[in-house]
């Protein structure tokens, strides 16, 4: 599930959500997507409370989802097509966020 999202697309949400954002204990808050990042610069986080991505320095990024409790009767298969469901919902919030404020 690499390469779903232009890097510099998730910069930029990260931007705008430090200029349009409001600072909470959580972190920047716009549209239902929070954005922290560690203070060094080499690392922030963007989520909507379901899906997270991490963005690296290099532009390496990993996708990580909430611990929701699966349905038992899924299988492998299923999880997988829920998960990768998750994620792009997810993507689509951020490429929403981001043309709106672009």
């Amino acid at each position: 599930m690499r390469n779903q999202i232009n890097v510099r697309t998730l910069l930029e949400v990260f931007d705008t959500l430090r200029r349009h954002g409001r600072y909470t204990e959580r972190g920047i808050e716009l549209d239902n997507v929070v954005g922290l990042d560690n203070g060094d610069g080499y690392s922030l986080s963007l989520s909507d409370g379901e899906v997270t991505v991490d963005l690296n320095f290099h532009n390496s990024y990993h996708f990580h989802l909430s611990d929701a409790p699966f349905n038992i009767n899924h299988t492998a298969t299923d999880r997988t097509q829920v998960s990768k469901a998750k994620i792009d919902d997810f993507v689509g919030k951020l490429e929403r966020l981001h043309d709106k404020y672009h």
